[in-house]
């Protein structure tokens, strides 16, 4: 099929879609959660009751205590091993609540 002079590749429409800042900060929270269960293990998923990124904040709310103090403790840690992790997206804080 001849492509004709206005006319774009759906593949390119769909970079544009995806690179508007409301649908590229969903997908952003997506991979972040993504990499936070996979990277975490079972036990600290477990307690994962929600996770939110939102302008560079990283949000965790956990169920247990125990674990929130030594998360805490880790924070440093994690926002390094995100930052490593998502060249494109900034991370200046992680809340354990």
């Amino acid at each position: 099929m001849k492509k004709k002079g206005n006319e774009d590749t759906l593949q390119n429409v769909l970079k544009a879609f995806v690179g508007q800042k409301r649908i590229k900060r969903g997908y952003s929270e997506v991979d972040v959660k993504k990499f936070w269960y996979e990277q975490m293990g079972m036990t600290i998923s477990n307690y994962t009751k929600s996770l939110r990124y939102r302008n560079g904040v990283l949000t965790v709310e956990i169920t247990s205590i125990p674990l929130r103090t030594e998360l805490q403790y880790s924070k440093d840690k994690l926002i390094k091993l995100l930052s490593d992790e998502f060249d494109q997206l900034e991370f200046t804080d992680v809340r354990i609540l």
